[in-house]
């Protein structure tokens, strides 16, 4: 069916090809366009989502023909793998300003809002001498905003992770700055609240752990410095977690708070052998984390009392994630992920090919990135791969979901943020529509 664009593109008119592919899906019957599913996975070029369609998918005219497309590229930087000229009159849409965007090298966290709108990266500190930062980029007009996220360099450091509210209106940072957590309101970036010694209310200080600036990193009194963040799932609670510092090995304990993500009231916290993440179910009700010793402690966020606790057995487990019904939670580790129901027996287990960096709940289970042997790779609850890239250095990779688990952010030395979606070769679900 695709035999003579294929040819096409094996003669270095890749996007001139890929065009009459993608037209050409429009105006097939439904039952033709399995057979051009099926032979577009062995394209031999890229399979990037047109504009028109990428328009129609964003504001949830999702069609079938969607899901013949696997990526769309949401910025190119200064130095594009390819003829970015040549690209983007095919991909269309307006183009972001490199010269206004950062150095992709120094990221450190990516996220992108449940629409697809809105990309958010944290930058790493430039030496000693000044803070990394947030860039947020509006995929609508092309525009970057920038924010720093430090009160003055009183501590340099930077962005360690970066989260959208579930309907894309809110954004965190976590930060192992003097600002320890700040949250915008994304579509005019004004600052709600940041957390740090005279960022938040009087007497809130010592809920996020804040007890000065330390001489030694290896001061186990040090002010705690926040490794992940991440919201509810009806967006009305946000977490942040100090995972015992994986940085600084003499750190035995981590602090963990949760706030109302609008105004940033502590509502919880507590300081405990922890490592990896905390994560709040959809109702914010009960947090989970993992203890230093791999244990799954469950918390009625409320009244601050542990209410379960469950042994995983997974070696280096660091990922979770909560079901939207708050029936299971999902475990990545080394070699696995795991399933804990409560009151089900004994956890489901999945065998992965290498390390879970990070796990998701979609509509039908969970899905885990994991990072191999130059290799990186999604797998769903049921083991079976929705993507997978050869990487040469894949822990540099930076990578995040989308908050439904349908689309992977990444980026990797193309110098590309790259969107894919994750299909599993079915027509592609609508999106959320974000608040403004």
């Amino acid at each position: 069916m695709i035999e003579r664009w294929a040819a096409m593109a094996g003669d270095g008119r890749e996007f001139e090809a890929w065009d009459g592919v993608t037209r050409m899906a429009e105006g097939l019957p439904e039952e033709h366009l399995g057979a051009l599913m099926e032979e577009s996975v062995t394209w031999p070029g890229r399979r990037p989502m047109p504009y028109r369609w990428w328009e129609q998918w964003r504001r949830g005219d999702g069609r079938p023909w969607h899901a013949a497309a696997d990526h769309r590229v949401l910025y190119i930087s200064h130095h594009p793998s390819y003829d970015a000229e040549e690209y983007e009159a095919f991909d269309g849409g307006p183009p972001a300003d490199p010269d206004e965007g950062p150095d992709l090298g120094a990221v450190e966290a990516v996220a992108v809002s449940p629409d697809l709108r809105w990309l958010a990266l944290t930058l790493c500190s430039d030496g000693n001498t000044a803070c990394g930062g947030l860039y947020l980029l509006d995929m609508e007009s092309g525009t970057w905003h920038q924010r720093a996220l430090d009160d003055d360099d009183a501590l340099i450091g930077w962005g360690r992770d970066v989260a959208f509210a579930p309907d894309g209106s809110l954004l965190a940072v976590a930060t192992s700055t003097d600002l320890q957590m700040l949250v915008w309101r994304t579509h005019d970036m004004t600052c709600l609240w940041s957390a740090g010694p005279e960022a938040v209310t009087a007497g809130t200080a010592d809920a996020w752990g804040f007890r000065g600036l330390s001489e030694s990193a290896d001061d186990d009194d040090e002010s705690a410095l926040f490794f992940h963040t991440g919201f509810s799932g009806d967006g009305r609670l946000v977490v942040a977690a100090d995972d015992g510092r994986p940085y600084y090995p003499s750190a035995r304990e981590g602090r963990i708070v949760v706030a109302v993500a609008d105004s940033g009231e502590v509502v919880f916290a507590t300081t405990v052998p922890a490592r990896g993440e905390a994560v709040l179910d959809h109702s914010g009700r009960r947090l989970a984390h993992i203890a230093a010793d791999g244990e799954v402690v469950i918390y009625d966020v409320s009244s601050g009392e542990v209410v379960a606790r469950h042994r995983t057995g997974l070696p280096g487990a660091r990922a979770l994630a909560c079901s939207p019904d708050g029936d299971a939670i999902a475990v990545g580790g080394d070699g696995a992920i795991e399933v804990l129901r409560p009151g089900h027996g004994r956890p489901e287990r999945v065998r992965i090919d290498g390390t879970c960096r990070s796990v998701v709940w979609s509509s039908d289970g969970p899905r885990a990135l994991v990072i191999g042997d130059r290799h990186a790779t999604v797998t769903d609850g049921a083991g079976r791969e929705l993507w997978t890239r050869r990487i040469e250095h894949p822990n540099s990779l930076v990578a995040a979901f989308a908050a439904d688990a349908r689309v992977l952010v990444t980026i990797d030395d193309t110098d590309e943020v790259v969107a894919w979606f994750l299909y599993d070769g079915r027509p592609p679900p609508s999106p959320i529509t974000a608040k403004n």
